[in-house]
């Protein structure tokens, strides 16, 4: 096993298997879901060979010999003790890195007179040439509205949250910071009950953190913007989870009806979807979006929106008033988005919070704070009356 530089997100990694008396060698691992035939080697004398582009992170795989043989890697000493697996580490520490489960979040709210099957969970399947570049399998958490189990027939449009470990009511350390979570889930019903807004599905995407620490920026700050269709995390999105939740749930067709929701860079993540993929995701809240954001081009999501045409997108934009909450940014990306014809109240909605003065650490860039705002965004795309 072989690897080096290709740039800051993706190394070019070499996998060798010498064995002279195979006639093909398939590799298998987490980065192609273990599927035993995606990944055939090319036999190059009494080796073979592969090389796969992978993000910095930990893998396990195993070499599957003439469809029958299942082989370790006898160059690579790393194995996990349950299967014998070997162990890949990327330009990480063997020592320090451990990959963990990710937890299905615990919800302090539940929805009263339910049965609990308002959140379900599934487990999308993730492609092989996806996983090819570290997109790893996760469980997605979805949450239904209160009138879904007794009707047939209803579909709901739908908004896709990232960081989804982090959106529900979890007091207290929810995998991330220790603010705890957004409470959509409380959030949501409440105004569903008061008839604010519409009844939609929130589809609750976690972040690759939750399994691998350390990786969500790979994910969430596209190394493109100009070839954002090739983005993995981005096609996972919308060839493996999308695909997965029209099929399971009621949704409603069309871009106007699916909202990318995220918060910092998920608001990043949701105006890059929006904007490029806009024939997938009609409406983006962004919160406190990270739009200093550079890519491997040198270019920023200003580059590319200043240069493009109008597109029927809905877009909301906020910040806190507090340091480090990309204040200045969003009020400059919601300017442009004003002159390229974007209209407010209309297509548009820019909102700075002024939170930090409520506040004793001044702070204004986290799911405590989001929380208090989260009502203004759901109204602009989902609301029957609109207010502020």
């Amino acid at each position: 096993m072989l690897w080096k530089f290709m740039d800051e997100d993706w190394y070019r990694v070499t996998f060798i298997y010498c064995h002279d008396g195979a006639s093909s060698v398939h590799l298998v691992g987490d980065f192609c879901g273990w599927k035993t035939d995606s990944l055939p080697m090319k036999k190059e004398g009494n080796e073979f060979r592969l090389t796969l582009p992978l993000m910095e992170g930990y893998y396990k795989y195993k070499f599957f010999v003439d469809g029958k043989e299942w082989h370790a890697d006898p160059t690579n000493p790393h194995r996990d003790e349950e299967y014998g697996n070997s162990v890949m580490f990327i330009h990480m520490d063997p020592g320090i890195c451990v990959r963990r489960a990710c937890p299905i979040p615990h919800r302090a709210y539940n929805r009263p007179y339910s049965d609990g099957s308002q959140f379900q969970v599934i487990e999308p399947e993730v492609s092989a040439d996806i996983a090819a570049y570290g997109i790893l399998k996760r469980p997605i958490f979805v949450y239904l509205p209160p009138s879904y189990a007794n009707t047939c027939d209803v579909k709901y449009p739908v908004m896709y949250a990232h960081d989804g470990q982090n959106v529900f009511s979890t007091p207290g350390d929810c995998g991330g910071p220790c603010w705890g979570g957004m409470y959509l889930d409380e959030i949501l019903d409440k105004m569903w009950h008061d008839g604010d807004i519409e009844e939609l599905i929130l589809v609750a995407v976690p972040n690759v953190d939750g399994l691998l620490p350390g990786n969500r920026m790979k994910e969430y700050c596209t190394g493109s913007f100009i070839e954002s269709s090739r983005d993995p995390f981005i096609r996972y999105l919308i060839e493996c989870v999308k695909p997965a939740v029209d099929i399971k749930f009621r949704t409603q067709d069309g871009p106007m009806s699916t909202t990318s929701f995220g918060a910092s860079m998920g608001g990043l993540l949701s105006l890059t979807l929006a904007v490029t993929h806009h024939h997938v995701f009609g409406n983006a809240i962004c919160m406190s979006p990270s739009l200093w954001w550079v890519d491997s081009n040198n270019l920023s999501l200003f580059n590319i929106i200043e240069n493009i045409k109008k597109v029927p997108i809905r877009l909301y934009l906020d910040s806190g008033d507090g340091d480090g909450d990309n204040k200045y940014e969003t009020k400059e990306m919601a300017d442009l988005l004003r002159s390229l014809g974007w209209k407010e109240g209309e297509d548009l909605m820019y909102y700075l919070d002024h939170s930090a003065e409520k506040r004793d650490d001044k702070i204004t860039h986290n799911e405590q704070v989001w929380r208090d705002r989260v009502h203004l965004p759901l109204c602009f795309v989902f609301g029957k009356k609109q207010f502020v």
